[in-house]
């Protein structure tokens, strides 16, 4: 069950031969799932940001500068920092932070467990027919498109219940044109736990207005089939 800002799948007909590309990159065009910022967005960032491919290379750079997490808000700065140079310009090239690497180094155990059954329902056909992307949109920004972030702010609440809860806000429309998106704040929550003597994401909630969904039960029902 996805968080209702979140793109759906992109269509019922799965792509071929694609490999791991966001699925809107097959449409040649992203953001279906707002249309009060599509039509605006079409003219800045179509299908420049569209074709950007998730690459081997940009996760290796990842995974050799992750060491293990010290402070509580050390797996979330990466998830960030990745996030951040993902949505920096139309050319960037795309680093996926569920890639095997950052997937082990960042995230829990049972995050990976459920990202594991998630992926054998992928969100477009892979190119040897194996497990892939559950998603089909950015995970932290809950959208397929956007443009660069802007005041990024990270906060890491008192630890309890076995958790530390890490807020982040920012805002992805600053490169349009009505004030209202402009201004408005996204807002993202990190469960952080420790797990063999460091520290691991095990869920993320984007907040909405009156609630707050979990990308850890969104995966849960991705892989029943049920979202």
């Amino acid at each position: 069950m996805g968080w209702p800002i979140a793109p759906t799948a992109c269509d019922a007909k799965p792509y071929t031969g694609c490999g791991r590309r966001l699925c809107a990159a097959m449409r040649g065009a992203m953001n279906v799932a707002n249309p009060a910022v599509s039509d605006n967005l079409h003219d800045i960032r179509v299908y420049g940001h569209a074709m950007r491919i998730i690459t081997l290379a940009a996760t290796i750079s990842l995974a050799a500068s992750t060491a293990f997490a010290a402070d509580a808000t050390d797996p979330v700065k990466e998830v960030m920092d990745v996030t951040l140079r993902n949505w920096s310009s139309v050319e960037s090239q795309w680093s996926y932070i569920f890639d095997p690497q950052p997937l082990q180094q960042l995230f829990s155990r049972t995050f990976q467990a459920a990202y594991a059954e998630a992926s054998k329902r992928p969100a477009y056909e892979t190119d040897d027919g194996g497990p892939g992307d559950p998603f089909g949109y950015d995970v932290v920004t809950a959208s397929q498109d956007g443009c660069p972030l802007e005041d990024v702010q990270i906060k890491a609440d008192p630890a309890e219940r076995g958790f530390t809860r890490v807020r982040v806000t920012f805002k992805l429309w600053r490169c349009l044109d009505q004030p209202e998106l402009q201004e408005s704040v996204n807002e993202v929550h990190f469960d952080v736990v420790t797990e063999d003597g460091r520290f691991v994401i095990n869920d993320i909630h984007r907040v909405g207005a009156n609630d707050q969904d979990s990308v850890l039960v969104e995966m849960k029902h991705l892989a029943a089939g049920t979202d």
